[in-house]
C-alpha cells in the first residue's frame, strides 16, 4: 500500500497573476484570446475575493476589447475595472480604466461620451491625484480639440499633459504623449519640432521592449519624409509601420498606414501598387465604420484609376468621395465646431479653476 501522499498545495492568486501576464503579451496580436483569459482570471478572482485581482483581469479585459475594430466589449470591462478600483483606493488602476473608456468612445466617433471620461479624469487629477490622471485627462483634452481642428487650445493642452510627466512613472504613456505633440506639430506645419518630438519617443525604446504605439514612430516619420520630397524614404517608413501593425490587431493603423503607402506609391508613379494597398484600405475603413477614411480613400483610388486610364473608376470613386464629403461636411459645420469648442474651454475651465 503506498504511503499517502501530502495535499498540494495551490496559489491560485499566483495562477489568475501568471493568466494575467500571459493575456497581456497575447492582447495585440490574438485578443480574443487574450480576452478568453481575462474573463477566466476574473471569474477565479471574484469566486475567491481577490479583489485587485480581479480589477486588473476586467482592464485586461477591456485592454483585448479595445484591440478588435469595433472595441464595443471593451467599455463595459473597463468600467468594471474602474468601478473595483475605486473601492480598492487603486488610483493609478482607475486612471488607465477610465482614459481606456475614453479611448473606446474616441475611436468609434463618440466624442461626447469620451469626453465624459477625460473630463473626469482631469477632475480628479487636479484635485488630489495622481498626476497620471491629470496627464491622460490634459491629453483627452487634446485629443477632443485636435479632432474640432483647434490648434492653439491642442497645444495648450498638451503642454499641460507634459508638465505631469515627471511624476508619471510609466514609459510607454510617455512615449505615446510624445507622439501625440509630434502629430500636433506635423498637423501645424512645424516639421522640426516635430521630428524631435519622434526622436524623444524613438530614445525610449530600448527600455521599453514591446510598445504598442511604436508604428505610430514610422508612420509620422514617414509624412514628415514625404512632405519633403522624399518619397523612396517615407516608403520604407510606412512599411516598417505597416509590419509592425500587421502583427498587431490594430486595425486603424493598418488601415491609415496602406492610405499611406498607396498615397506614397501614386507620387513615386507607381498605380498598380497603390490601388492595392488603397482597396484593402478602403475595406479596412468600411470594417472601421470610419466615413472620413472612407472618403480619403475613393479619393486616392479615383487618383490611381485616372493614372491607368480608367475612366469609369475615376468618376465612380470622385462621385463616392464627394458624397461622403458632404455627409461629414453636413455633420460637423463649422458653427457647430465654434460651439464645441468654447463649450469644452468653459468646462475645462470649470475644473480648473474649481
Amino acid at each position: 500500500m503506498s504511503a499517502p501522499q501530502h495535499p498540494r498545495t495551490f496559489n491560485l492568486r499566483a495562477e489568475i497573476d501568471q493568466t494575467l501576464a500571459v493575456a497581456a503579451t497575447l492582447t495585440h496580436s490574438q485578443p480574443a484570446e487574450a480576452l478568453a483569459l481575462a474573463q477566466q482570471a476574473r471569474q477565479r478572482a471574484h469566486a475567491i475575493a481577490y479583489h485587485a485581482g480581479e480589477a486588473r483581469a476586467c482592464l485586461q479585459a477591456g485592454r483585448a476589447g479595445f484591440a478588435v475594430p469595433d472595441g464595443e466589449d471593451a467599455h463595459p470591462a473597463c468600467l468594471d475595472a474602474a468601478a473595483l478600483a475605486d473601492a480598492l483606493g487603486d488610483r493609478l488602476l482607475w486612471s488607465e480604466a477610465i482614459h481606456l473608456a475614453a479611448e473606446t468612445h474616441y475611436g468609434l466617433g463618440r466624442y461626447q461620451q469620451a469626453e465624459a471620461h477625460w473630463l473626469a479624469l482631469l477632475e480628479r487629477g487636479l484635485a488630489d491625484g495622481p498626476a497620471l490622471a491629470r496627464l491622460l485627462g490634459y491629453l483627452g483634452m487634446a485629443k477632443l480639440y485636435f479632432m474640432l481642428v483647434a490648434p492653439e487650445p491642442t497645444a495648450a493642452m498638451l503642454d499641460k499633459a507634459k508638465r505631469a510627466l515627471p511624476q508619471v512613472d510609466r514609459l510607454d504613456i510617455c512615449f505615446g504623449l510624445h507622439i501625440n505633440i509630434a502629430a500636433h506639430h506635423y498637423r501645424c506645419g512645424n516639421d522640426d519640432a516635430a521630428g524631435a518630438e519622434l526622436a524623444e519617443a524613438e530614445a525610449l525604446l530600448p527600455r521599453l521592449g514591446f510598445c504598442e504605439f511604436e508604428p505610430e514612430l514610422y508612420y509620422y516619420r514617414g509624412y514628415l519624409l514625404k512632405r519633403q520630397g522624399r518619397l523612396v524614404a517615407a516608403r520604407r517608413q510606412f512599411e516598417r509601420s505597416l509590419s509592425l501593425n500587421g502583427s498587431a490587431h490594430n486595425h486603424w493603423g493598418k488601415v491609415v498606414n496602406l492610405v499611406a503607402l498607396g498615397e506614397t506609391c501614386l507620387a513615386l508613379a507607381e498605380p498598380h501598387a497603390a490601388d492595392h494597398y488603397l482597396r484593402r484600405a478602403l475595406d479596412g475603413a468600411v470594417q472601421l465604420g470610419s466615413p472620413y477614411l472612407e472618403a480619403e480613400c475613393h479619393a486616392a483610388l479615383a487618383r490611381a484609376s485616372a493614372d491607368v486610364g480608367y475612366t469609369h473608376g475615376e468618376f465612380a470613386h470622385w462621385q463616392r468621395h464627394f458624397a461622403l464629403m458632404t455627409r461629414l461636411e453636413q455633420r460637423d459645420n463649422a458653427a457647430d465646431r465654434a460651439d464645441a469648442i468654447a463649450q469644452l474651454r468653459a468646462r475645462i475651465d470649470a475644473i480648473e479653476t474649481a
